[in-house]
């Protein structure tokens, strides 16, 4: 027959009960105070540990490396603000320097002088240079109506080119003949220097389109003639440029005063080279 045995319990120290006779209150109080006191020391729970050390010395670092980056940024920003403002008041001040220089030549009598000075040369260039591509084009119209066919050993062949510069040189002389005269407020005799002119033109067009108005060749007369016609048509236009732009230049030079003088000296136009 099997016999089972039931565990024994346990049982904890006996407490004292508080009402009994032998029981320490005062004791047991002094206790209880002691203890409070001591579980109400911060040092308890404010205490760290190692590891929260870590944490919190990590955690510090990087709230500082925040702060730092937050600082470099605005930094920056207020740079590139800076810079912006430097860029675009130097654009300004380009620009109003820009604008008083402007106002300035635009209101000065010597600023306008040098843009009427850089405008006659322009001009008197331009007409030169038509004059010049007329006279190379009517030496190949004469060269060609004069010598076609001629051999290339013949002398006449390549001296038939100086014909028509021999022709229009004279008249761009007298172009700058009348150019030079306005320039110095000159003026020279029309009536003697236009029959030259003239006769000259009507040789320069006779020696080109002759050989086609004789064929009734319309077409080549008109193309053969453009030539003479544009040096006739510069050759005034030249001189009435250089005329009038010389009376522009002189009405606007500036007056100027001699030092220790008291009266106003006018220049005159021979001062100033228009060509």
């Amino acid at each position: 027959m099997t016999i089972i045995t039931m565990p024994t319990r346990r049982r904890g120290p006996r407490t004292a009960d508080p009402f009994s006779a032998d029981f320490d209150f005062a004791g047991q109080q002094e206790l209880a105070q002691q203890r409070l006191a001591e579980q109400a020391d911060p040092s308890w729970t404010q205490a760290m540990s190692d590891n929260e050390l870590r944490m919190e010395r990590a955690a510090a670092e990087e709230i500082r490396t925040l702060a730092r980056t937050a600082r470099l940024d605005e930094a920056r920003d207020a740079h590139g603000r800076q810079e912006l403002r430097r860029k675009h008041e130097r654009a300004d001040e380009e620009a109003y320097a820009d604008a008083d220089a402007a106002y300035r030549r635009a209101a000065s009598p010597t600023a306008r002088v040098g843009r009427l000075f850089r405008s006659s040369r322009w001009v008197s260039r331009t007409l030169t240079g038509v004059a010049v591509v007329g006279m190379v084009w009517g030496s190949f119209n004469v060269q060609h109506n004069l010598m076609a066919g001629t051999p290339l050993t013949d002398p006449r062949y390549w001296l038939a080119y100086l014909y028509e510069p021999i022709i229009t040189l004279p008249l761009v002389a007298m172009m700058y003949l009348a150019t030079t005269a306005s320039r110095e407020g000159q003026v020279i005799a029309k009536a003697r220097i236009a029959p030259i002119e003239i006769g000259l033109l009507l040789l320069s067009l006779v020696i080109n389109i002759t050989p086609y108005v004789i064929a009734g060749d319309l077409q080549k007369s008109f193309e053969y003639s453009i030539a003479p016609v544009m040096i006739a048509a510069v050759i005034p236009m030249h001189s009435l440029a250089a005329k009038e732009f010389a009376k522009m230049i002189g009405g606007g030079l500036p007056r100027t005063e001699s030092l220790g003088a008291a009266e106003v000296i006018e220049p005159t136009p021979t001062l100033v080279d228009v060509a």
